[in-house]
């Protein structure tokens, strides 16, 4: 019998801590899609205009970069340098942490990083930028690890391609429909 209680203590210690780990992040705007070009940056530069008017706004952009899956993500001409890389854009141009910049995003930061990083990578950004600011992230990787004030997923749950994507579908606070601006600022609107 002590033992059997003993097993089932060690089962609810292991499930607590897992829950404090996962606790609501109520400064993280997290928005996942179903693919490349729905307009998962688009929605969250909209999002980050609108929250700036009234708050300090970071944007962060993860790219989880696994072996050959340039579809997903485009071409790197390089590869990681260590087990992540934390970028902070400075300029303006055309690659997403920049238009979340041009959006009014206080600063901006690229993180590239393997599957196994994600979260480490995340949380090192986290302690650099303090409790501040809200964060607009773009990510469909970091949900498996944070639950966000906000969770929208931009596309449908048909065209996602990617087996994590799908389940994220039901784990989303909001779906939009992929570039269906007017439904962008519905839920922008909702979420100001």
């Amino acid at each position: 019998m002590q033992f059997i209680l003993l097993f089932i203590w060690f089962f609810v210690i292991l499930f607590c801590n897992y829950l404090l780990k996962m606790l609501r992040n109520q400064y993280l705007f997290l928005i996942g899609g179903s693919g490349r070009n729905v307009g998962k940056t688009t929605f969250a530069c909209m999002l980050i205009e609108n929250l700036s008017k009234n708050n300090n706004v970071i944007g962060v952009k993860i790219s989880n970069i696994k072996p050959d899956d340039t579809s997903f993500h485009g071409f790197h001409e390089k590869g990681i340098e260590g087990n992540y890389e934390i970028f902070e854009e400075t300029g303006f141009g055309e690659k997403d942490s920049h238009r979340m910049l041009s959006a009014a995003a206080s600063r901006s930061f690229f993180i590239r990083t393997t599957d196994s990083f994600v979260e480490e990578a995340f949380n090192n950004l986290l302690k650099q930028l303090g409790n501040d600011s809200l964060i607009v992230c773009e990510s469909n990787s970091l949900r498996k690890f944070v639950i966000p004030k906000v969770f929208v997923m931009v596309g449908s749950e048909k065209e996602s391609k990617k087996p994590g994507t799908k389940a994220n579908f039901k784990k989303a606070d909001f779906i939009v429909g992929a570039m269906d601006l007017e439904g962008f600022m519905e839920v922008v609107q909702d979420l100001v």
